[in-house]
């Protein structure tokens, strides 16, 4: 059974997200939308990154789960890749055929491919958490760019190692404690309200961590300090929210948590198609910018809805696709069986006291024929 915290907290982030990349174009340095989207960047993308680590088993890999592993996430970031070059080269005219940069989003799958690969081995380390943290840090130093999302692969390690923790039900519970609660509560007020204070000040490059650090050496530890205090407002502050998230079903909202990801996925589909119209060119007042914002919050909850989700779910998730093929051929020998075969004969006998006694051959047995 599905638990319902769990889909309230990957939908509020899935609409956050949505609502992120719409308004982006909004951003400029200092203003009211930047400082907007620093208070809620712990809530968007460090959520889905833990949410990840949380539903990712730690169980030795087989065939099968590398199978699956690569079927759910490495063809659906073909499929998605391939959508958005196709979009870029018929919008712009760039027909660029590279599946090593990541289209808008699409470093998640790869990441994601990529800790769920290693997720077993990590979980075994001693020191785990060292390992987790050092790798995070150290990613910094090294020459990692957008290519491949291996910054964000690594630079977002440690945050998903935290979701790897969640799958304790302990830890869950103890998140979930009235005070806790209570303090979680005030995390989340405090640290959402110095981002929208004083949000439009700070730097947003290395919160999305698509390359290393800069600079001369001193500079570069500098930036590794930086990074340290951005794990730990992105752990608290995304702890906080699933402490506070409600874990009962939330009618009208709960059962589109399951459409999340179908969110995550298509906004942008959505996004190079509107821009391509030019609508941003008449976004120029605060009142239709806010508009468009809710618009797009409004266009996630229709991503998540139940019927967008089943008519894409083919692209989405393969494996409804391969349920549908595997139950295609393996019926169909027993259907063109049923076809060829001859009917089977019929028996007459004669009327018995007026009755019909004919009697007809079935696969179980001989009956009468009423």
């Amino acid at each position: 059974m599905r638990d319902p915290l769990w889909d309230n907290t990957r939908l509020l982030a899935a609409l956050l997200i949505c609502a992120g990349h719409f308004t982006d174009p909004f951003i400029t340095p200092g203003n009211s939308w930047a400082a907007l989207w620093v208070a809620l960047w712990p809530l968007r993308v460090p959520v889905f990154v833990v949410l990840a680590g949380r539903f990712t088993s730690t169980e030795p890999l087989t065939w099968g789960r590398m199978w699956r592993l690569v079927r759910d996430v490495g063809f659906v970031y073909v499929i998605f890749q391939t959508i958005a070059i196709v979009q870029t080269g018929w919008y712009r005219g760039l027909w660029d055929w590279s599946y090593d940069e990541p289209g808008l989003a699409l470093w998640f799958l790869m990441s994601l491919l990529v800790w769920r690969v290693l997720a077993p081995l990590l979980w075994r380390l001693p020191g785990r958490w060292w390992w987790a943290f050092a790798l995070g840090l150290g990613s910094g130093f090294l020459d990692v760019t957008t290519q491949w999302a291996w910054a964000r692969t690594l630079g977002w390690l440690p945050v998903f190692m935290v979701g790897l923790a969640l799958r304790d039900p302990q830890v869950v519970n103890f998140l979930r404690r009235p005070r806790m609660r209570v303090l979680a509560g005030a995390v989340l007020g405090v640290g959402v309200a110095a981002g929208a204070l004083w949000g439009g000040s700070v730097r947003r490059s290395p919160m999305m961590m698509r390359s290393g650090y800069s600079g001369d050496f001193s500079a570069q530890l500098g930036e590794m300090v930086g990074r340290a205090g951005l794990y730990a407002v992105a752990i608290a502050l995304a702890l906080a929210l699933i402490a506070v998230m409600p874990r009962r079903r939330v009618w009208g909202w709960t059962t589109l948590g399951a459409g999340s990801f179908t969110v995550y996925l298509l906004h942008p589909v959505v996004l190079r198609y509107v821009a391509d119209l030019g609508v941003y060119t008449d976004l120029v007042t605060t009142a239709r910018c806010v508009a468009w914002a809710v618009a797009a919050v409004a266009l996630g909850v229709v991503l998540a809805s139940a019927p967008v989700r089943h008519s894409v779910a083919w692209l989405v998730r393969p494996a409804t696709v391969e349920r549908r093929l595997v139950r295609v051929f393996t019926d169909a020998p027993s259907a063109i069986h049923r076809l060829v075969r001859p009917s089977p004969p019929r028996v007459e006998t004669p009327d018995v006291d007026g009755h019909d006694l004919s009697m007809q051959r079935s696969p179980q047995g001989v009956h009468p024929h009423v």
